[in-house]
């Protein structure tokens, strides 16, 4: 099928849930400074960072900077010159593994839809617009859900920034089949009319255990859009469905992602209505080490005639755990955790054998505990082994699926 035959007109529907275009970037950044929380959700998130480097890059100078914002791609760039200041020291080793730079001049940019595991509400999709960008691609359009739209400076920066809506807030059947279907229907207008990137999580919220998984429901809403006569493996292939990894070598939000698992399992959890900003800040300014970004972009090919959704979806699975980064955290939360629960003979031996492949050295692991050991003073022995089994999932999560063939 042709890409002409792919091309998705514009739906009354989509106003609902789309970004805004170029023509509005003016009247909505000025909406935006006029609004009296957003400069105070700066000074939330990066006011101890900017202080340290003053200069061009206060925030009262990057405000004044958005207003000559003319374009996204304009906004954009702002965002990342400051953003690549405040955020310097706690983002100073991101490693790209998979993705080709763009192509050169003559030739068509790549465009793809992403599909990653979900570890942080902001940074997951800010990393990936960095490495994007580095690599002279464009930057994605990001599926957000509705619930973190509610805040009308923070659904003025997402929707500035090219993020489209989920609407989760539904709750009627029928409803959320209508919406589903917009959606897909949206994400195919984007891929193939606008020639976009796009990034959407494997699932809805943040992975709280690591243990990722992708909800089939995902595939099958992507499919809702496709032409009648196509085979979904075929409308997959076509939309370039690139799985991606994200390994963070250390999670700011460890505690308060065990924290809440805890309360969801005792009955006992209650949202605070600032938790979304406090994990959003801790994200962006705690310790998180090393990042690998890892863009299986090979997916596509290895997707066999007449796979169905739940097929693709275990194939994501698959595809982000072997490709996960294993850190000295890893190894040495694995170790903690094996002296709590008991060891099994065949996941010791698997999980040494991957130490030596990843070149981890006892010093470094032993470093490693000794940090894990002070983040966790003080916790609870349920925290405790919730927090070490988040660090030694990836590993667990390979192991389980070691047969996969790439």
């Amino acid at each position: 099928m042709t890409q002409p035959e792919l091309n998705q007109d514009w739906l009354e529907d989509f106003e609902i849930i789309r970004s805004f275009h170029d023509s509005e970037v003016t009247e909505k950044v000025a909406t935006l400074l006029d609004h009296s929380g957003f400069p105070e959700q700066l000074k939330l998130l990066f006011g101890a960072l900017s202080e340290k480097d003053r200069g061009a890059h206060s925030i009262q100078d990057f405000l004044h900077s958005l207003r000559q914002a003319t374009s996204i791609k304009h906004l954009q760039a702002l965002e990342s010159a400051f953003l690549g200041a405040v955020l310097k020291s706690t983002l100073s080793q991101v490693r790209t593994v998979g993705l080709k730079p763009a192509a050169t001049e003559g030739q068509t940019e790549p465009h793809y839809l992403f599909i990653s595991n979900h570890r942080d509400i902001v940074l997951d999709p800010l990393i990936l617009n960095w490495v994007t960008l580095e690599n002279g691609l464009s930057s994605c359009h990001c599926a957000i859900g509705d619930n973190l739209l509610v805040d009308e400076s923070g659904r003025l920066i997402a929707l500035l920034n090219k993020c489209f809506a989920v609407l989760r807030s539904i709750k009627s059947p029928k409803a959320m089949v209508a919406a589903m279907r917009t959606q897909s229907a949206y994400i195919r207008h984007l891929r193939f009319n606008a020639l976009a990137n796009i990034w959407i999580a494997q699932r809805e919220g943040r992975s709280k255990d690591n243990s990722d998984r992708t909800n089939p429901a995902l595939i099958k809403m992507l499919g809702l859009a496709k032409p009648k006569e196509m085979p979904l493996a075929e409308y997959i292939k076509a939309l370039r469905l690139v799985p991606i990894s994200l390994s963070y070598e250390w999670d700011p939000c460890d505690l308060q992602k065990a924290e809440e698992l805890l309360a969801i399992e005792k009955g006992t959890y209650k949202k605070d209505g600032m938790a979304d900003l406090k994990a959003v800040r801790d994200g962006l300014t705690g310790d998180k080490g090393q990042i690998q970004v890892y863009f299986d972009t090979q997916f596509s090919d290895r997707i066999p005639p007449g796979a169905t959704h739940d097929d693709i979806a275990q194939m994501i699975d698959q595809s982000i755990q072997k490709n996960y980064a294993f850190y000295p955290v890893t190894f040495a939360a694995a170790a903690l955790l094996s002296k709590l629960s008991g060891a099994d003979k065949h996941i010791s031996e698997a999980i040494a054998q991957q130490q030596q492949s990843a070149n981890c050295g006892q010093p470094d692991i032993d470093k490693a505990t000794i940090k894990l050991e002070q983040r966790l003073s003080g916790a609870s022995a349920e925290i405790r082994k919730r927090v070490l089994t988040s660090y030694a999932q990836p590993i667990l999560s390979y192991i389980a699926h070691q047969s996969y063939q790439a």
